[in-house]
């Protein structure tokens, strides 16, 4: 779809718990487009990607000033999120999310975390599927609600 502000975009998301990936694919390309009868959907193929030295967080994970539960806890980075890998210290890890004031080639940081969090809240691999998703709908403009 044409986005008003950020150009061509193509619906993406996340499965969220006991979700199939079809069900996903659909109920994401409803979020973002506002399109909810679609006449087919189907499977194209699925991407694996290793995140080498990066992790997404898997489950919204509490962020520890040390790697220690009965450390000081002052922030949560959300589910989906993509952080670096600093160092690891038995079940944690040290990452920093990182956010600029502009994507993709940020002149400043504008936000920072750097924080200690439990390794099972980390996903060192993402699998990507893609669906073909085609409806007989005739909007030609991306509708806006105001």
């Amino acid at each position: 779809m044409q986005h008003p502000n950020a150009g061509i975009q193509f619906p993406a998301g996340t499965v969220e718990v006991n979700e199939d990936f079809k069900q996903a694919a659909l109920r994401e390309a409803y979020e973002e487009t506002g399109l909810d009868e679609f006449i087919t959907c189907n499977y194209i193929g699925k991407q694996d990607i290793n995140l080498s030295g990066k992790h997404v967080i898997f489950q919204n994970a509490k962020v520890f000033s040390r790697p220690d539960l009965a450390s000081f806890q002052w922030v949560e980075i959300r589910k989906g999120i993509t952080v670096q890998e600093e160092r690891r210290q038995e079940n944690f890890v040290q990452v920093s999310y990182i956010e600029g004031d502009k994507y993709p080639e940020p002149n400043y940081i504008t936000f920072q975390i750097t924080g200690w969090v439990e390794d099972s809240n980390l996903a060192s691999k993402v699998s990507r599927h893609f669906y073909h998703l085609r409806s007989d709908c005739k909007l030609n403009e991306w509708e806006q609600a105001f």
